[in-house]
């Protein structure tokens, strides 16, 4: 497995108008990480210019939801860096 500061890194060379926070979204969706390395990495990452400080504890929340959505798979990740339509699951 990547570490998240190379998944993330190769995600901002690609998509550079994203905000940092966007891009490590998108980096740890899928990736099943621990809120720890989650947060640490964050801190790491994330300029904080992207984000209000009094909204990290939710920030946070979400970017762990996205590493463990079960409705998540690498192929969706895939898709949605490329640009291209996820269609939803009836289940």
């Amino acid at each position: 497995m990547k570490s998240i500061g190379r998944r993330f890194l190769a995600i901002q060379a690609k998509r550079p108008e994203w905000s940092s926070l966007i891009n490590f979204n998108a980096a740890v969706t899928g990736q099943r990480l621990s809120r720890d390395r989650i947060g640490r990495a964050f801190k790491r990452l994330v300029d904080a210019d992207d984000y209000v400080k009094s909204d990290v504890r939710e920030i946070l929340a979400d970017s762990f939801s996205l590493s463990w959505g079960s409705k998540r798979t690498p192929n969706d990740v895939k898709s949605a860096l490329e640009g291209t339509v996820i269609e939803e699951d009836e289940n």
